[in-house]
């Protein structure tokens, strides 16, 4: 990187507003408490009447940084997760609530939905509260990834009967499989690729080998009776596709 591309404290200055200007933000409006305008609540601030809820968070600072605080302030995840989610679509919310409830992430400990309750009237308005009820009724840990969350959500919006997930089966050679997700007769998994292109960083296997390790495992699914149905990440971006792909597997359709 030449120096005039560097960032201003690798050049021996600290970082200033002007240097995030390149930077695509979207600013993100913060919850207010019940009953308070946001006029009121800067006054209710600046009085130390009310205190924005926040949480310290360390930093790994790079040696070459400079004036680049190892403590920040933040909001609180759960007060974080729940201004968020209040603001997304289904598939957003999921993706986010199964990783959060799953513990995938980085903190301290797993949240559970009862961590959230406490900032609940930070929600002023029915849309707020309605996005948000929606989420937590149908937020599931048992999802394994963000593929799985996106794609269960989908299902929901194009009108299928919830699947199961992560249910068993044993194959005709003893093998104990997962399927990611499953209805009477059918089971559909999610390829993200990733555990193809990197599974010999991530397993040790090759790539050739994982697919033909899947291959054998989705005709051990087909030798029970089942349908299988491969998901990917181009469905999820073209609903329409996947409608017809769980359509031709006979997906039961919900009432």
């Amino acid at each position: 990187m030449a120096d005039h591309q560097a960032p201003a404290a690798a050049r021996g200055r600290p970082l200033g507003g002007r240097d995030l200007q390149p930077i695509p933000l979207r600013r993100l409006g913060a919850a207010l408490p019940e009953g308070a305008g946001r006029e009121d609540l800067q006054l209710r601030i600046r009085a130390g009447e009310y205190a924005v809820p926040q949480d310290s968070l360390g930093l790994v600072v790079h040696p070459w940084l400079r004036g680049v605080p190892e403590r920040v302030d933040v909001e609180p995840l759960a007060f974080s997760v729940l201004d968020t989610v209040a603001e997304s679509s289904l598939a957003e919310a999921a993706v986010i609530l199964d990783a959060v409830l799953a513990g995938r992430i980085t903190s301290e400990r797993t949240l559970a939905l009862d961590d959230f309750v406490e900032w609940e009237p930070y929600l002023r308005t029915h849309r707020r509260r309605a996005r948000w009820a929606r989420a937590v009724e149908f937020a599931d840990p048992a999802a394994e990834s963000p593929g799985e969350s996106a794609v269960r959500a989908l299902i929901r919006e194009l009108g299928f009967h919830a699947p199961e997930l992560q249910r068993e089966f044993v194959l005709p050679d003893g093998r104990r499989v997962r399927a990611d997700f499953a209805w009477e007769g059918v089971v559909a998994e999610f390829d993200g690729m990733v555990k193809y292109r990197r599974s010999q960083e991530l397993s040790g296997v090759s790539p050739v080998d994982a697919l033909e390790a899947e291959k054998h495992r989705e005709d051990g699914l087909r030798a029970l009776g089942l349908v299988v149905v491969r998901i990917i990440w181009d469905d999820i971006l073209r609903p329409e596709r996947l409608r017809r792909k769980l359509l031709q597997a006979g997906v039961p359709r919900a009432r």
